[in-house]
């Protein structure tokens, strides 16, 4: 159960990522590490997420629906 609710919650970040652009979401993490040091974990995670491991989670993705 909680492995398909980390796939879902994958899933919607990959979505996300498609229809609001990376440069959206590097701006966000950017004015957040201005503002507050980057201090939230959350943010960390997602600027980790939308910068490095896009590609590859795509393919993941691609090869779990296989």
């Amino acid at each position: 159960m909680s492995s398909l609710f980390v796939f879902l919650f994958l899933t919607m970040l990959s979505l996300l990522r498609i229809f609001l652009g990376s440069h959206f979401l590097d701006m966000l993490c950017i004015n957040s590490f201005f503002s507050n040091g980057c201090s939230n974990g959350f943010m960390i995670l997602l600027f980790l997420y939308f910068m490095i491991f896009p590609s590859f989670v795509t393919i993941f993705h691609l090869a779990y629906l296989i």
